[in-house]
């Protein structure tokens, strides 16, 4: 299974979101005064500033049901569609993808179906989707768990961290229904944390089918 591009996607989009400002060049020389005042301004007091709390849940989510009958997704918002032709070694397949990105977070979605005729390992398939997507995204896996869809269908929850273009980590949770692939992906900048935004996406995915 090819790599998937939606990891680079997500690296792409935050790094434009969240790119380092230049910082405006500091004046060395002192302030003229003029000869013939004597009265001073009073010295500014030195505040703190207030540390960045993380942003609230977004409110109004769309729930994303391209197929009514097979699976449903919330998202932030209304995210964009695309399609892709992907040879494999099972044949052509077509790769589905759904992506918004939210403040400072990116939302992917991914799935394929495999080929009618095509024998499926759903260990060696995860695997395969693991290490391409991680690889993908030059990350390095922090942690990895097996889980059931449903209680029944075998996926994988792994969270990885990446060092560039931006240091960022992503939550990846990965599933083999049938003869169909699914890919959940958060990814969020290192220095602004959104667990309540990122586990609420995670946790909304339900196939129905």
């Amino acid at each position: 299974m090819r790599k998937l591009t939606v990891l680079l996607c997500s690296l792409l989009v935050l790094s434009q979101a969240t790119g380092c400002k230049k910082k405006k060049p500091i004046d060395l020389d002192p302030p003229k005064t003029s000869k013939t005042s004597e009265t001073h301004d009073p010295e500014p007091e030195a505040t703190t500033a207030p540390t960045e709390a993380p942003p609230p849940p977004a409110t109004e989510w769309y729930k994303f049901e391209p197929e009514p009958t097979r699976f449903s997704l919330l998202f932030p918002s209304k995210p964009k569609e695309s399609s892709t032709p992907t040879p494999s070694a099972a044949g052509l397949m077509t790769q589905h993808d759904a992506q918004v990105s939210y403040k400072t977070l990116f939302y992917g979605l991914g799935w394929m179906d495999f080929p009618a005729g095509a024998v499926v390992d759903p260990k060696k398939a995860l695997d395969g989707a693991r290490d391409g997507a991680v690889s993908s995204a030059k990350g390095k896996i922090r942690s990895e768990k097996a889980i059931k869809l449903n209680g029944k269908h075998n996926g994988r929850d792994i969270i990885f961290d990446v060092t560039t273009p931006l240091k960022a980590t992503g939550y990846l949770r990965i599933y083999i229904v049938g003869k169909r692939f699914y890919q959940t992906l958060v990814v969020e900048p290192a220095q602004k944390r959104d667990p309540d935004n990122v586990e609420k996406f995670l946790s909304s995915f339900a196939v129905v089918k």
